[in-house]
């Protein structure tokens, strides 16, 4: 059965659990995604849990996610800890080295319009950090910062 209110949709398939996120679009036109975890029970039926994350909530949501993803460390058996030691400086991650997922996360959100200082925010690194290695990377000039 075709949902009409389905605009992309993605799968994650795990060892245990598969995950499933659906971007939707209500009868008001507006985006909510719904993350959908399915997993098999002992008993052999599916159990499934969904969360579900507004248009005006997404933002804030993605931005929480990204910066999360910059704390883990595959392979790593202890949870990595959420706050470093530099939790009292206003951007954590600044002067250390870019890694590609950080690269990666910058040029998604930039290039969906994201203000450089929603990136400062986001990946925790002072605006001038940001804005060179937007340079470095090709998506702006010298003179887009000196505007």
């Amino acid at each position: 059965m075709e949902n009409k209110h389905l605009v992309h949709t993605e799968i994650v398939k795990g060892s245990k659990r598969v995950f499933f996120l659906d971007l939707k679009k209500s009868e008001n036109g507006k985006h909510y995604l719904v993350i959908t975890q399915s997993q098999k029970k002992e008993d052999g039926t599916n159990e499934r849990k969904n969360l579900i994350v507004f248009e005006n909530e997404i933002g804030n949501f993605m931005s929480a996610i990204s910066r999360s993803i910059l704390h883990f460390e595959p392979g790593e058996s202890k949870r990595t800890p959420l706050v470093k030691k530099e939790k009292n400086k206003e951007f954590p991650n600044a002067y250390k080295k870019w890694s590609q997922a950080e690269e990666k996360l910058l040029t998604q959100f930039f290039e969906k319009g994201a203000t450089i200082d929603e990136l400062s925010v986001t990946l925790q690194r002072n605006p001038g950090g940001i804005q060179e290695r937007l340079k470095k990377l090709g998506l702006i000039s010298e003179e887009a910062v000196a505007a």
